[in-house]
């Protein structure tokens, strides 16, 4: 089963920025000439005279009703130039999550943004309008250029973009973004100062996530906080920053009392902190296949990460007809995991009524994305249902699917991928 251009983009939707993005944060973010432009006047140094490219798809959060948002970034193209390096570490997944969700080509892919209520990915997709149109797609809605099928995805010249709430209709999130990037609507950096200097801080950077706003950062005064990989071959670079309330308030010595404390730096051959204004930025440089976290302890208000559970995960396929099956996917052994901290993320994922003599009754899991079933979690883990060993779900697939169980705390913190099963057509 070769599920079509139009059946995964309006199934899955922005399931590849929420999978895809959610693994971490490495490279460059492209400039293409229409960054927005920073002044940081007589603050000091917090930028330069141009911001990426990125935050041109960045709405003021007015725009969705609120007074702040995360963001997070990611240049796909990048992390290709580095795949022998980055291969088997937690940046890899990035390089096939276009292809797995979009049924493109991710060497197509140059950039993926996550825009709260907007997922936008950028490269260059040929005829991929004409794909959607050849299984049936239709143009519901031209939206200042950008073609609108099915109430699902807009289409346009070098973008393709997702509302977050997609099944409600909604899509003033993807509207949002497309206002601003046109310029017709404020932008992020254009109303809020903090997160201007954050960005300019966080520098061009393709894996990246921004917080313009205090959040749970435990370090006082601090009102926005990031964190931006470079990777270069077998070295990766993270650049941190804190931007802090006022310039009396910035705390040079807490921030390098944190960095000091943390287990996080260990395999950091180098390590700096550097004050630049109201701003203190954490520099620290890794060997690339050591970076197992993706954010420091000190930004969630000093908290240690949680350690990457260990377990084994079994894979065993029915096939239900030619191109159709039932995959079953067991928790082999090892540490127990909650339930609503693992997802089942891939292509190839599909409804009972696609698969021969199968019923919904018969299926756990018939979308992807979706979190380990509670009902299938026979352990506790806390107060919370755990997925321990013997349990398993049933998921209804194509015969070529490809997904991964992956593994993501509450917090945010960190994502693994702690299995990984393909199918015999993939």
């Amino acid at each position: 089963m070769d599920e079509s251009p139009r059946r995964r983009v309006l199934r899955t939707g922005g399931t590849l920025l929420a999978g895809g993005l959610a693994v971490g944060l490495g490279g460059c973010l492209q400039n293409d000439g229409t960054g927005t432009p920073t002044d940081d006047g007589d603050d000091g140094g917090d930028g330069g005279d141009d911001l990426p490219a990125y935050t041109d798809w960045l709405p003021a959060p007015a725009a969705f009703g609120r007074d702040h948002y995360q963001f997070r970034a990611a240049t796909v193209a990048t992390l290709r130039d580095h795949r022998s390096a980055v291969e088997g570490t937690r940046f890899e997944s990035l390089l096939s999550a276009a292809g797995q969700y979009l049924s493109i080509d991710a060497s197509d892919v140059t950039s993926m943004i996550d825009a709260q209520l907007a997922w936008v990915v950028l490269g260059d997709f040929g005829e991929y309008a004409s794909a959607l149109e050849s299984e049936g797609a239709a143009v519901t809605e031209t939206y200042h250029g950008y073609d609108i099928y099915d109430g699902a995805v807009a289409v346009g010249d070098g973008a393709i973009a997702f509302p977050r709430n997609r099944e409600a209709g909604d899509l003033s999130g993807l509207k949002a973004a497309i206002d601003a990037k046109r310029g017709t609507a404020d932008r992020y950096v254009e109303v809020d100062d903090d997160c201007r200097r954050l960005v300019a801080a966080l520098g061009d950077a393709a894996l990246l996530f921004g917080r313009p706003h205090p959040g749970t950062s435990g370090i006082d005064g601090v009102v926005a906080y990031g964190g931006a990989w470079t990777v270069e071959g077998k070295r990766t670079t993270l650049a941190a920053p804190l931007v802090f309330e006022n310039r009396d308030v910035v705390a040079v010595d807490a921030v390098e009392s944190a960095v000091a404390d943390a287990d996080f730096f260990d395999p950091a051959s180098s390590t700096s902190v550097t004050r630049r204004g109201r701003s203190v930025v954490v520099t620290a440089t890794f060997p690339t296949d050591t970076v197992e976290y993706l954010s420091p302890p000190y930004l969630y208000g000093g908290r240690q990460q949680q350690q990457v559970p260990k377990a084994a995960f079994s894979w065993d396929y029915e096939r239900r007809g030619d191109d159709a099956g039932v995959l079953t996917i067991q928790h082999d052994g090892g540490d127990s995991i909650k339930a609503t901290e693992l997802f089942l993320r891939g292509s190839g994922i599909v409804a009972a009524d696609e698969i021969p003599d199968t019923e919904p009754a018969d299926l756990d899991v018939s979308e992807p994305g979706a979190r380990w079933p509670n009902d299938a979690a026979s352990g506790q883990v806390g107060d919370a249902p755990g997925v321990v060993g013997g349990d398993e779900v049933r998921i209804g697939v194509a015969s070529d699917y490809k997904i991964s169980v992956v593994w993501e705390p509450v917090d945010g913190a960190t994502s693994a991928t702690l299995g990984d099963g393909a199918g015999p057509d993939a």
